[in-house]
């Protein structure tokens, strides 16, 4: 089999046959050896230093600058695990404790301006607190209802009467 070179194709022995050009460079290409480009615009003064706050200048394939998230308002944590707690075992305590932390997270993290974060786990607690309030009274309802039913059901048993015997 034979293998066919293209046309304009170098021998392997680097002779390159006569009329031969090379392929013109695509469009933006520097060769190796060429003069740097030429800097437009004028040059920075000697000791110029750039102004405060701009950072070191982004080069391509570098990532960006980084955002960092605000750190969690500590009472928005508080208020998250209270209305946890609250359906776990501490029936009364914890969701009043959620709402009232959940409040005053909000607040804190609406006066802010964005330096606090944990909006989320202050409205997770207030929406567990608000819950657990809301099952709690309708527990303790239920439990009254239900001494009363059964207070009054004692109320009417009827108790037997003492029988006078004839012996």
């Amino acid at each position: 089999m034979m293998s066919e070179q293209p046309q304009n194709a170098q021998p392997a022995g680097g002779d390159v046959p006569p009329g031969y050009t090379p392929p013109p460079p695509p469009p933006g290409y520097t060769p190796p050896n060429a003069a740097p480009p030429p800097n437009y615009g004028t040059p920075p003064p000697p000791g110029y230093q750039p102004p405060p706050g701009y950072g070191y200048p982004l080069q391509p394939g570098m990532p960006g600058p980084m955002y960092l998230e605000p750190p969690n308002s500590a009472m928005a944590i508080v208020s998250l695990v209270a209305g946890i707690a609250g359906f776990v075992g501490f029936l009364f305590i914890g969701p009043l404790v959620a709402v009232i932390f959940g409040h005053l997270a909000m607040n804190e993290i609406n006066n802010s301006q964005g330096r606090v974060g944990g909006k989320g786990m202050a409205t997770a607690g207030l929406i567990l607190g608000y819950v657990g309030l809301g099952l709690t009274v309708l527990g303790l309802i239920f439990f009254f209802v239900f001494i009363g039913v059964i207070g009054t059901a004692i109320q009417n048993i009827p108790t037997p009467t003492p029988t006078t015997s004839p012996f």
